[in-house]
């Protein structure tokens, strides 16, 4: 799982890559609480396919849509780190 820590709508927040299937409300809500308690800051889930932004999808407690478009304006630039001690679903 890749990570970065963004500033997202003016606040710190941990971004991670995540598979599609790890979106769904069964893995997702632990995944986000998961990375909150490792990173004590609010955290967003993004899936998309390799080839182009334009699939992502994302969850977060707050607004996802919101979110996901101030993300895709800066993915581009995104340095993204491998997360050592892996969130396990």
């Amino acid at each position: 799982m890749q990570y970065a820590v963004l500033r997202v709508r003016g606040e710190r927040t941990v971004v991670a890559l995540v598979e599609r299937w790890q979106l769904s409300s069964r893995y997702a809500p632990g995944l986000v609480e998961n990375l909150q308690d490792q990173f004590s800051l609010p955290a967003v889930l993004v899936a998309c396919d390799d080839s182009s932004w334009r699939t992502a999808r994302a969850y977060s407690d707050t607004d996802p849509e919101r979110v996901l478009f101030e993300l895709l304006s800066t993915a581009a630039d995104i340095d993204w780190h491998e997360l050592r001690d892996p969130v396990r679903s």
